[in-house]
């Protein structure tokens, strides 16, 4: 199995998917010009949140029977934009120090026993 899509298909999707990328980016800096979004919000790092977003949503959708894609994708979304509207600050939130990797693996009571 191939991750990158080669040959005519594998462009073709490629573009698609990069048009797609730019419509979003697009109609984020025209909500930012209009002040439909606030203008704290980078309209590339907001494009990359968003199809991550809908991206990880597709693949639920497809694996979880029943699963509402469109309301998953409203809440999460509302969400993401209230945060669009402060400062982005840099966190160490999910730097692990390499000495304590093992603790998480070393937890049954977190993931149940072999």
């Amino acid at each position: 199995m191939r991750t990158v899509p080669v040959g005519v298909a594998g462009d073709y999707y490629r573009t698609l998917y990069l048009r797609f990328r730019q419509t979003i980016r697009t109609a984020l800096e025209h909500d930012i010009r209009t002040g439909r979004e606030p203008n704290t919000m980078e309209p590339a790092r907001a494009t990359e949140q968003l199809l991550a977003l809908y991206d990880g949503l597709r693949v639920q959708a497809l694996l979880v029977p029943g699963f509402d894609i469109i309301e998953a994708f409203d809440r999460a979304a509302s969400r993401m934009r209230r945060g669009w509207s402060e400062d982005y600050r840099r966190t160490d939130l999910f730097e692990i120090p390499l000495d304590r990797t093992r603790e998480h693996t070393a937890r049954p009571d977190l993931f149940g026993t072999p």
